[in-house]
């Protein structure tokens, strides 16, 4: 007796069956990515919260000296490098392997045993302002991040419309990290932004309040529809539909 042989293959539901299982999983892939995403854009203000932390501490321990800033930081520590003491953090320098407040700022605070990381406050080793993120400067918990410390945002990093007279002080900025000459690139979308002012309680406005959202040429925010009055500091929102990565965070009067 001959037996016919079986044919293999997927029937019409069983191949919707695994189109379904296959879609499922993507679909918790990307759920699960937005998810992490999402904590470590959190991680931000923790971030934010630590460091501001930090610095206080030290401004209570060392008599009102700011780390970076400290004029006697070399009486404290062997291989600190002094301040000038005028309480700002001034420009880093732009000659390579030279310390600067910008640096010495977290190579303080590390020597303080305020924060765990060693850092060599000192400039990178190429010419011009030379970040070297995890060297001397810190990275972030979200990928590619880096923060930042100055004095006077608006000379700093050119956000002359951004910025007036007020937010002319110590500042902390989380930015993308470089690892070159510039200082910081944009690596938050406007809605993570948002999402960040919307935490910390701010007004969520890109322009005001103790959280500032910057991006070159302005692409972080846009006009609010109508709006008439030529302050761009209140008359703009974050770009709500612009899912691209376009936004630094500045936090003026940090400190």
């Amino acid at each position: 007796m001959h037996r016919q042989k079986s044919t293999a293959g997927f029937s019409l539901i069983e191949l919707a069956i695994v189109l379904a299982v296959i879609g499922l999983v993507a679909g918790g892939a990307l759920v699960t990515q937005s998810l992490l995403r999402s904590a470590k854009t959190q991680s931000v203000i923790s971030e934010f919260q630590r460091y501001t932390s930090a610095t206080e501490q030290f401004k209570t321990r060392y008599n009102g000296s700011v780390p970076g800033d400290m004029s006697d930081a070399s009486a404290n520590w062997v291989g600190a490098a002094n301040g000038n003491g005028n309480g700002f953090i001034d420009e880093a320098p732009s000659v390579a392997g030279v310390a600067g407040e910008p640096f010495q700022f977290w190579h303080h605070l590390q020597l303080a045993d305020l924060i765990d990381t060693p850092y060599s406050g000192v400039n990178g080793t190429a010419g011009g302002v030379h970040l070297i993120p995890g060297t001397n400067v810190p990275t972030a918990e979200i990928e590619n991040g880096s923060w930042y410390v100055g004095f006077d945002a608006q000379a700093v990093l050119g956000a002359t419309r951004m910025f007036d007279e007020g937010d002319r002080t110590n500042f902390f900025l989380f930015a993308g990290a470089t690892s070159g000459l510039a200082i910081g690139a944009p690596i938050l979308t406007p809605n993570e932004a948002r999402m960040i002012e919307e935490k910390m309680r701010d007004d969520e406005i890109p322009g005001t309040g103790k959280v500032i959202g910057i991006g070159w040429n302005n692409t972080c925010s846009e006009p609010l529809s109508g709006a008439a009055s030529s302050d761009i500091t209140v008359t703009t929102r974050y770009r709500a539909s612009d899912e691209t990565r376009q936004c630094m965070l500045v936090f003026p009067g940090a400190f």
